[in-house]
Order: structure tokens, then sequence, then C-alpha cells
């Protein structure tokens, strides 16, 4: 199985359902483990997702539009978590729709 990082708080959202998106560089598809940790010693946080690309598009108009099912309450929450977690998006990339599949609760 592919595996995917996300930041713990993200991994969060997703469970309780606020996070229902994730924006990447590069397209998705497929059935992913959520991990922790290094690329050489990763730790499974029992969160099995399926990631659905939906288009290709820019982080502005994710940060704009699509904020709500990145998790935040408005555009400036989302831009300040960026920030305060040293976060760049890719200036182009795509939007993937993320389906939970197991590991809703820790």
């Amino acid at each position: 199985m592919k595996r995917i990082w996300f930041k713990p708080d993200c991994v969060e959202w997703i469970r309780e359902g606020r996070k229902t998106t994730t924006f990447r560089k590069n397209k998705k598809e497929g059935i992913y483990q959520v991990v922790k940790g290094s690329w050489f010693k990763p730790e499974r946080v029992g969160l099995v997702i399926k990631l659905i690309p939906i288009g290709q598009t820019d982080a502005k108009t994710v940060i704009e539009r699509h904020f709500h099912e990145e998790g935040f309450n408005s555009p400036w929450h989302f831009e300040r978590w960026l920030r305060e977690n040293n976060l760049d998006l890719p200036e182009v990339g795509f939007l993937h729709k993320i389906e939970v599949l197991g590991g809703i609760r820790p």
C-alpha cells in the first residue's frame, strides 16, 4: 500500500470529517496508508484513505475557494496555519477528494 504524510492536526481533521480535500503538487490516485515520521522509518497512524483527483488548480484558488474542505474557517486561517507550520503550497497542483476507508478513531 502506498504511504502518504499529513501534519498531525490534519490527520485529526480528516478523522473528524473536517478535511475532505488535499492539495498536492503531483496527481495522486488510489488507496494510501497515512504515516508519520521519516521516509526510512514511517509509523502508521491507523488511517487508510482513498485519494480521488478533482482537478488541477492553483494555490490561490485552493486558499480562497476550498479553505473549508481543507478544514479551515476562512482563507485567513488557512494562510496563518501554513505560515505557522512553515509550509508553502505549490503554485500549481492537483486538488484531491479524501475518502476515509478505515481508522476514523485513533
